[in-house]
């Protein structure tokens, strides 16, 4: 009989009819359990990654594609359309190495002379209804080639309030996270920075500078002072409410600055907002290349697995 021709051979022992495995059916058997196990972790690697991505995941913003955000440039008042020819906002290449991909948005104002009271900023429009106590993370990147000595661009949210409107600073000289280096990137973590933030209110003493708090307390604050349930709007239908921005100082100020890597999350996972110019493709992310690399492994593995009789 020929291995090929039946399932299992039969034999008789003491009357008893009983079906012996053959090593053509145990190989078999076995075959089809490692085939059904290595499909089993490619399905489960993949899925893996999908929900690795859902939780943190990086979007390209560029010229073509703005995912949210839109740049404007301002006079000294914050009204668009005013003469600043000295601002603008770009999406370039570098400069050196950016965080993310290979570019950024540049964000400039002031000759020296007149435009450094004015700004260049961009702004995000996706966020509006978002409690900022639910944000679970918050920071950005930035690269300063010139500025009045401080600053480096600052993030603006505008909130509602059970007491009403505010606004909510964050600078970066003032959160306890090294000084602002010319000509190197550098990333500021708003969420755990210890101090840097106050509000448009002054709740409870915050201000700019020494004044200036962690956003858990200044949100503690707010909320003992009545101004609970800060939840980010969007001031109009073309602004958004959370906002990077240079500039607004003195007019002979000199601003020339870097933005990446601007990152959000909550409970639902967080998104990196990578600024580059049109047409650049950023490097796939480590989370996806690790994943696809253990399930390759697994295959692999599995692969070289022989069953023997």
């Amino acid at each position: 009989m020929d291995d090929g021709d039946a399932e299992y051979h039969q034999s008789y022992n003491h009357g008893t009819k009983q079906a012996l495995l053959t090593p053509h059916l145990m190989h078999k058997g076995l075959k089809e359990m490692a085939s059904k196990v290595r499909s089993a972790l490619v399905a489960a690697g993949f899925l893996a990654i999908l929900a690795g991505q859902s939780r943190a995941a990086t979007v390209v913003v560029d010229p073509s594609n703005p995912n949210g955000w839109a740049t404007m440039v301002t006079d000294s008042s914050g009204a668009q359309g005013s003469p600043n020819p000295t601002a603008g906002a770009a999406f370039v290449n570098g400069p050196a190495t950016p965080p993310g991909g290979v570019g950024s948005l540049n964000l400039y104002t002031g000759d020296g002379t007149v435009g450094g009271d004015g700004s260049a900023q961009v702004r995000n429009s996706n966020y509006a209804g978002l409690l900022v106590s639910a944000i679970t993370s918050l920071s950005y990147s930035t690269y300063v080639s010139s500025n009045n000595g401080q600053q480096a661009p600052y993030l603006t949210i505008w909130v509602h309030t059970d007491g009403g409107d505010d606004r909510l600073w964050f600078e970066p000289p003032y959160a306890n996270q090294g000084n602002v280096d010319l000509n190197q990137w550098q990333t500021w973590d708003a969420l755990n920075a210890t101090a840097g933030w106050y509000d448009d209110n002054g709740t409870n003493g915050a201000g700019p500078g020494s004044n200036s708090v962690s956003l858990a307390t200044l949100l503690a604050d707010m909320a003992g002072a009545g101004y609970s349930n800060a939840t980010i709007y969007n001031p109009s239908a073309t602004l958004g409410g959370i906002r990077i921005a240079t500039g607004f100082a003195s007019p002979e100020d000199v601003f020339n600055t870097n933005l990446d890597n601007f990152t959000i999350g909550t409970s639902d996972g967080a998104t990196t907002y990578d600024f580059e110019p049109g047409g650049a493709v950023p490097e796939p992310s480590s989370v996806v290349l690790s994943g696809m690399g253990l399930v390759a492994g697994l295959g692999a593995w599995l692969r070289r697995r022989r069953v023997t009789a």
